[in-house]
């Protein structure tokens, strides 16, 4: 972050290990800087947080804070930080090794924090589309909400449908 300034957070591939055996598993997910962070971030959270470097000074320059978004907290603040004009970068090295555990966040509370991501992600399309302010797409969503009320599609293919 020293050598390109203008790099916002910076984030890191991981390997993922836990206790039961030998199993070891990779978080890849993007690399170098993150173009169009916004619609990145729709796809999916392409940064760990324990991996994660932030300027202090951006966020204090543009009030942002963690939010009460249960269990998708991290997530919600790369938004906010790429709402703002942040840049995201991961570097494609694996530098973090992470336990997984049966007593995790992400295994305690997957059911909230599924629901959580549903949430956000639904918050970062609203966004998109207000930015590109298209009738067409904000009829199309609210058909494929009503869709989704029915279960004859999911908030999975939706998002896969705006991405």
């Amino acid at each position: 972050m020293k050598k390109n300034p203008d790099i916002t957070v910076c984030g890191t591939w991981a390997k993922i290990f836990s206790n039961k055996g030998n199993e070891r598993n990779v978080f890849h997910l993007g690399y170098g800087i993150i173009h169009e962070p916004v619609l990145e971030l729709l796809k999916y959270n392409m940064l760990l947080h324990p991996s994660v470097m932030i300027k202090k000074e951006f966020l204090l320059n543009h009030h942002i804070e963690y939010q009460n978004y249960p269990c998708v907290e991290d997530y919600k603040l790369w938004f906010d930080i790429a709402k703002a004009g942040g840049i995201l970068f991961v570097e494609p090295q694996e530098l973090l090794m992470f336990r997984r555990s049966d007593t995790q966040v992400t295994v305690t509370k997957k059911e909230e924090m599924a629901l959580g991501s549903i949430r956000l992600r639904k918050e970062i399309l609203l966004y998109l589309l207000s930015v590109y302010n298209n009738k067409t797409l904000n009829s199309l969503l609210s058909d494929f909400e009503n869709l989704e009320k029915n279960k004859w599609m999911s908030n999975e293919d939706i998002f896969r449908f705006f991405c």
